[in-house]
């Protein structure tokens, strides 16, 4: 006889409830350069949105709002990481990006930011959501003046560390090391052989360059060796008596 097992309701809401708990975070520090923050589950990478703020409607009253969690930006009149669009065409500041906080709210990160005027308070819970795309929406407007916005998607995700954004580009390459070693090399050759040369041998003019005879004779040697290579070591004509 054949067993078949067929799960409960309560079992099924389990599974999901242990699933759902192993994405929420218990603490997320802001990071600079993840433009997003650290969590106790690793970091919430925001970085994609540096050159391309995030933009939600009020379905309402259409009013627009532009987000970039990296830094502030201009549009208008208005330089600050939260904007407000108004259809008649103003623009308010509703967070700047050095008012940026953030804290945990049911198992979610929330960032928070202030207008420079201090009027508007703009509160954005980014929800993970594993492999699906960033959905950016407004929640609405409670009390007036503070904004409540929502992030969910793959981006909410903790992951790796970010490479560091003050490293990037920064670092020199061997090559590049080589170069400058030889560069300060010729200098300082250059700067004591002249020295020598003028003070202790009273040399002037062209004879005060160090090894002045090899370095004029240089352009002849490699002259005379790169036709002797194409030659294939070949004498190419008689000498004179």
């Amino acid at each position: 006889m054949t067993l078949w097992f067929t799960p409960s309701l309560a079992t099924i809401l389990s599974i999901v409830a242990l699933t759902s708990a192993q994405e929420q975070i218990t603490e997320c520090t802001y990071d600079a350069d993840s433009c997003g923050c650290k969590t106790d589950q690793g970091y919430i990478n925001l970085r994609s949105y540096e050159d391309k703020p995030l933009y939600a409607k009020d379905p309402i009253q259409d009013n627009e709002y532009h987000w970039n969690p990296c830094k502030d930006f201009q549009m208008g009149t208005i330089n600050s990481a939260c904007i407000q669009h108004l259809p008649a065409g103003d623009d308010y500041d509703c967070g700047s990006h050095d008012t940026t906080k953030t804290s945990v709210e049911e198992g979610n990160a929330v960032f928070q930011l202030v207008s420079g005027d201090l009027a508007r308070l703009s509160k954005i819970t980014c929800i993970c959501k594993k492999n699906a795309v960033d959905v950016f929406s407004f929640e609405g407007e409670f009390p007036p003046g503070t904004y409540d916005m929502q992030l969910s998607g793959d981006s909410c995700c903790p992951g790796a560390a970010p490479p560091s954004s003050d490293s990037s580009g920064d670092d020199l390459s061997p090559g590049s090391i080589l170069l400058i070693i030889f560069l300060v090399a010729v200098v300082l050759y250059l700067i004591v052989g002249v020295v020598v040369q003028t003070a202790i041998r009273k040399a002037r003019g062209k004879e005060s360059l160090p090894n002045v005879i090899f370095w004029s004779a240089l352009p002849g040697l490699i002259k005379d060796g790169f036709l002797f290579t194409f030659s294939c070591g070949k004498q190419t004509g008689y000498n004179k008596i």
